[in-house]
Formats: structure tokens, C-alpha cells, sequence
């Protein structure tokens, strides 16, 4: 996925609790959770952010090395993607 600005998809429905954040694409029919450290992730993406700025945010968070937080994250955010509840920036 190319570093370029990426948000939650517009009509995503979403709940978070102390279980982690349950996240449902439009028209989707599988809800997904997202738990442990990727509720930051998610809430992170409330604004366009890069992945590189997202991992720098995180790593600084849970003060863990940004190279070592954006090879973690990737997949993630591949995954997300895919199930189309974040998109990209539109330019």
C-alpha cells in the first residue's frame, strides 16, 4: 500500500468498548474487532494520516522503534483496506 494519506470509509459503523472496536464496512455483513494496541490504530484514523505518521504516532505512544511499528502495521491496514472499512485520501 503506497504512503499516502488513509482514513476511515465514510459509512463505516463502528462501536468501541472494552473488547475493542467492532467495525462494519457499508454493506458489509461481517463485523470485524480490532483489539489490543489497534484501537489507537483506529482511532488514529478519524483524520487522513500516512502510514509513516501513523507508525511515528503509535511508536511514540507505546515507545516502541517507528521502523519496527510500521512493519506491524501494514498488514493491518492492508486488511482494512480490503474489507473496505478505511480508504485513501481522494487527492
Amino acid at each position: 500500500m503506497p504512503d499516502v494519506p488513509l482514513r476511515r470509509a465514510p459509512g463505516v459503523l463502528w462501536r468501541d468498548g472494552a473488547f475493542g472496536v467492532v467495525v462494519l464496512a457499508p454493506g458489509g455483513s461481517e463485523p470485524r474487532t480490532i483489539t489490543g494496541t489497534g484501537r489507537a490504530l483506529w482511532h488514529a484514523l478519524a483524520r487522513p494520516i500516512t502510514a509513516t505518521a501513523l507508525a511515528a504516532e503509535l511508536s511514540e505512544a507505546f515507545g516502541v522503534d517507528p521502523a519496527r511499528v510500521e512493519a506491524d502495521i501494514g498488514p493491518v491496514l492492508a486488511e482494512l483496506h480490503r474489507i473496505g472499512v478505511i480508504d485513501q485520501e481522494p487527492a
